[in-house]
């Protein structure tokens, strides 16, 4: 595959990375979680990987510690075939909610995607993922990292040369792709509301929102929240899949 030399090398780093400052998280990191090509038309970012898929683990004879995709480094190394929601056999809580709310359950549409996290140390929630740089003590590994996701995301844009980027999550938004280096106009802004609670007072309405936009080079679309927050419900979910796969591009033939 045309970036496997390249992803090998990306993997490796945050592998040194992670051992080197972050050992103490046993859930590990995942950079690619699916392959990495210029043959497909959309990009979706989301926040961090879930702690429950670890490629952290153990030899039962030797016990050495080891990164899948590492294990016999280099020979051992591969690069994903398929991403997360194409694969059946990776499941995680939203995986679903993904498929249906971005990009309406059809299988065309997902043969278009890349998938990227912004940050790669896994954790529960995005939360937990600051409370663990939060607890580094040495802050100028912290910006490393943050620097080698940042710098990792850029040249997976550049090099899949998509024509949507598709954002999920708050904290991303617009100034994501702005840090990289691209001028986002914003083309329209959505809200839902939805309650939490039956009697619907004032103060229990839950809100998200929807932001569309365009650079030079590819379309935005960016997610309020995380599909995976709590909060949204089912008027917010059926918002979501009302409008965004009507800004992705048609499946190329």
């Amino acid at each position: 595959m045309r970036y496997k030399d390249w992803t090998q090398e990306k993997v490796t780093e945050m592998y040194d990375i992670w051992e080197s400052d972050f050992g103490f998280r046993e859930a590990g990191f995942e950079v690619f979680k699916s392959p990495i090509t210029d043959e497909r038309s959309i990009l979706l970012i989301g926040y961090n990987p879930n702690y429950k898929q670890k490629h952290i683990t153990e030899d039962e004879e030797t016990g050495e510690v080891y990164h899948k995709s590492l294990h016999n480094y280099p020979d051992g190394f591969s690069m994903r075939h398929l991403t997360h929601l194409e694969d059946d056999s990776v499941d995680y809580r939203h995986k679903s909610t993904v498929k249906r709310c971005i990009f309406n359950n059809e299988p065309e549409l997902l043969s278009e995607v890349v998938e990227m996290n912004r940050y790669f140390l896994r954790s529960s929630t995005s939360d937990s993922h600051s409370s663990v740089l939060n607890a580094v003590e040495d802050q100028d590994a912290v910006q490393a990292y943050e620097e080698f996701c940042r710098e990792t995301n850029k040249e997976v844009l550049e090099k899949v040369d998509p024509d949507t980027v598709v954002i999920m999550s708050k904290d991303l938004s617009f100034e994501m792709i702005e840090e990289f280096g691209y001028e986002v106009t914003l083309n329209a802004e959505y809200e839902a509301k939805d309650f939490d609670y039956s009697d619907e007072r004032e103060s229990d309405v839950i809100s998200t929102s929807l932001r569309t936009g365009e650079t030079d080079s590819f379309d935005v679309v960016s997610l309020g929240n995380h599909l995976s927050w709590p909060g949204l419900g089912s008027t917010h979910y059926e918002f979501f899949s009302d409008i965004i796969p009507n800004h992705l591009p048609d499946p190329q033939s």
